[in-house]
């Protein structure tokens, strides 16, 4: 009887555990899209379906730096994440890795026309270390540029950098080069995290995004 009592007992914290990061994590969504559409510069760029999928990128990047840093408060998550990820790069460059299964299920999550309105399908070749042979891996990139214009997250970067300089050398790259966080990008951000302020959601969009690509561009170099 008591091990039965015991087990329902273990059954119920459970339950309540899960109840309670389910209720964290609708109110952690609800306050990241109540920030992005009270941002007057997201607001103009994007409209309320993006802002809800973006929503979503930031969550789910904001989810996962703070179990490697165990810190909840988001300015200190931020810096804390990108201070050990900046002695990363330096020390060996090798950057903080989200699990691909779990990025794999975001984009589950996102809406399919978000995906085709901001993401494009990039290939890279490889060499199998132990037979030598070529092959090709499959990732996704961000647009710069749609058919006739500049990609919608790239008129946001754009229309941000009048009011933040560390963005003007980058958006200046990026119509280059027609590639958002290429290599020296990643490590521009991450060195001058300093730069940024982070309970600012403009910030937090970037650096989501930013890491989706770092994950997207190491996935199959691990």
């Amino acid at each position: 009887m008591y091990r039965e009592v015991k087990k329902l007992s273990m059954k119920t914290i459970l339950y309540f555990i899960s109840l309670l990061a389910l209720m964290t994590c609708v109110k952690e969504k609800h306050t990241i899209n109540k920030e992005l559409k009270s941002d007057k510069l997201v607001a103009e760029i994007f409209n309320d379906k993006e802002i809800v999928e973006l929503g979503k990128i930031i969550l789910f990047f904001e989810s996962q730096i703070r179990e490697e840093v165990n810190e909840f408060n988001i300015q200190r998550s931020y810096k804390k994440f990108l201070k050990l990820d900046s002695m990363r790069l330096v020390d060996g460059g090798k950057l903080f890795m989200i699990d691909y299964k779990k990025q794999k299920k975001l984009y589950s999550n996102l809406d399919p026309d978000f995906l085709e309105a901001f993401f494009d399908k990039g290939y890279l070749t490889l060499i199998n270390p132990e037979n030598k042979e070529h092959y090709k891996v499959e990732f996704l990139h961000l647009k710069v540029y749609n058919s006739d214009s500049l990609s919608i997250f790239a008129k946001f970067i754009e229309n941000y950098s009048k009011f933040n300089n560390h963005l003007k050398d980058y958006i200046k790259s990026a119509k280059i080069s027609n590639e958002f966080f290429g290599p020296s990008d990643q490590g521009r951000f991450i060195l001058n995290y300093r730069n940024f302020d982070f309970n600012d959601i403009k910030n937090r969009l970037i650096y989501s995004m930013n890491h989706l690509i770092i994950n997207e561009r190491n996935k199959k170099l691990i």
